[in-house]
């Protein structure tokens, strides 16, 4: 695997209309957006019987999101930790240690 293809996703990214329209959505910067974007695309999602059909479900399982995967999608080390810290504060994301 070379290192072009390392941070390489392969997974859907899936916006509810709601958070489109959100004000916290409209709030974000452009590199904002592209974080969030790949957070939404690093979840796990599983296929779960809601009311007798299988649908996916995310499962709410943590994930990291290192300086060197930001690099890779053009975004430099301070503006990804001012990304992080800007989705905690908003409420897209939480920090667990």
């Amino acid at each position: 695997m070379t290192n072009n293809n390392k941070y390489k996703i392969r997974n859907k990214i899936l916006i509810e209309p709601d958070l489109f329209y959100s004000p916290a959505f409209n709030k974000l910067s452009k590199s904002g957006i592209k974080t969030l974007l790949r957070c939404l695309q690093k979840r796990k999602w599983e296929k779960t019987k809601i009311h007798g059909k299988k649908q996916n479900v995310y499962t709410n399982e943590g994930f990291i999101f290192p300086y060197a995967e930001a690099a890779f999608l053009g975004i430099g080390t301070t503006q990804h930790w001012k990304n992080i810290r800007q989705l905690i504060a908003i409420g897209f994301l939480d920090l667990v240690y």
